[in-house]
């Protein structure tokens, strides 16, 4: 469940930045969490 908030509050963050920004950070978080990019 932790997992699952944590990834809805990422997305609801990454939905107030334009795409351009919302892709960099997913990216870079994508790296740190080891997701493989999205």
């Amino acid at each position: 469940m932790g997992k699952n908030n944590s990834a809805e509050l990422w997305i609801g963050f990454l939905g107030s930045l334009n795409e351009v920004q919302a892709r960099q950070l997913a990216g870079i978080k994508a790296l740190e969490f080891g997701w493989g990019g999205i």
